[in-house]
């Protein structure tokens, strides 16, 4: 089951030592970040698509700065998000077909409560997110036998706008690196988390309702803080780990938000037409030429996106590595429809458990991004 959490660690959090300002552990501000009434992808065009370029690189040193060697590209591959802010009642949700054909639990365990009423029926009321990630390890001698394997997985989550509090999580994986394949299913209604790896029999484990996994990183993104430079923690249900464990693991989860970065350089000769499309002239394009004569040793040629960052990590005494997410300071925007606080790039380390210095480092860019 290593294999499991290993590539779980870039996408969903693991553990981390922090020290430095901005951690709650540190002195100064003590505020506490709370959720946005109003949440970031809720607008008329409620569908939002973000599609993500993989790279996972060797680690090493710069300075006193661990950084991705280019050199070494050990895995490439695409993270895509989609969230939908279903604007009607749930249960006339056209969707809820698709799901019911494409996941059996949630047709037979989550259906029957819509159907009954036992759902709000106000309009607006949830949201839905789905992701797929796909990652394709090189021939790089780190990879050992599993050269050219793909590894693959799906999750989704319905999910309350108000508090976040999830009604179901879903997630499928298909490791060909390690041979492992699961699924994990968390009904909240019910209070039953479904676990199954591979021919093994299914594992059906008693939960309590906690913000889950799946929407881990949009909570991070509907918070005062990542405006506000505030942290936050939360109670995080792990359907994988309650599944493997036979009873539920709940994560204490921290989050410290930093205001006022810039992520440079994101080149417009590739795929980014969406920055025009959606920003306008709102994020400012630095020259070849200017990058050259600029005093900011990051400064590199493309446009210049200012940021807020967050970063997620255990808030407990068993702490490993952390993610760093980059949101947008600058608000998407479609004939006068808006979006804020969009995820723009997610950084994950894995240490070596030895030394707990980085041994990869994998970065998600932003190459696409659609409302519709």
């Amino acid at each position: 089951m290593k294999k499991i959490f290993a590539l779980a660690a870039v996408l969903v959090v693991a553990a981390v030592v922090l020290t430095g300002c901005g951690m709650p552990s540190c002195g100064g501000d003590t505020a506490t970040s709370t959720l946005m009434s109003g949440k970031p992808w809720e607008n008329p065009y409620n569908h939002e698509k973000s599609t993500y370029k993989v790279e996972r690189c060797g680690a090493v040193k710069d300075g006193d700065t661990w950084i991705a060697d280019k050199s070494d590209v050990r895995a490439t591959g695409t993270y895509v998000t989609e969230i939908i802010y279903i604007e009607g009642n749930v249960a006339d949700w056209t969707y809820l077909a698709d799901i019911s054909a494409t996941i059996p639990s949630f047709g037979s365990d989550i259906v029957p409560h819509i159907n009954n009423g036992e759902l709000s029926s106000s309009s607006g009321a949830y949201s839905f997110v789905h992701t797929t990630f796909d990652l394709t390890y090189t021939d790089s001698e780190h990879n050992g036998d599993y050269k050219g394997a793909n590894d693959r997985i799906l999750s989704c989550a319905l999910f309350r706008n108000i508090d976040m509090s999830p009604v179901f999580s879903y997630k499928a994986a298909v490791l060909a690196s390690s041979g492992i394949s699961y699924t994990a299913f968390a009904n909240y209604l019910d209070g039953a988390n479904k676990f199954k790896e591979g021919d093994k029999a299914e594992v059906v484990t008693e939960i309590e309702s906690n913000t889950d996994n799946e929407t881990l990183y949009l909570y991070a993104r509907a918070q005062t803080g990542l405006t506000e430079g505030i942290s936050t923690s939360v109670k995080v249900h792990s359907a994988v780990e309650t599944g493997v464990y036979g009873k539920e693991a709940v994560n204490n989860i921290g989050i410290s938000y930093t205001t006022g970065s810039t992520l440079y350089g994101v080149d417009p000769e590739k795929s980014y037409a969406f920055i025009p499309e959606y920003l306008g002239d709102s994020v400012p394009f630095v020259t070849k030429e200017e990058a050259e004569l600029s005093e900011d040793e990051n400064d590199s040629e493309g446009y210049a996106f200012p940021v807020n960052q967050a970063v997620v990590y255990r808030n407990d005494t068993d702490m490993g590595t952390s993610v760093t997410l980059l949101f947008s300071a600058a608000d998407f925007g479609r004939l006068g429809a808006k979006t804020s606080n969009v995820l723009l790039q997610m950084t994950t380390h894995e240490n070596d458990p030895l030394t707990a210095d980085p041994t990869t480092i994998t970065t998600a860019n932003l190459s696409d991004y659609t409302m519709t």
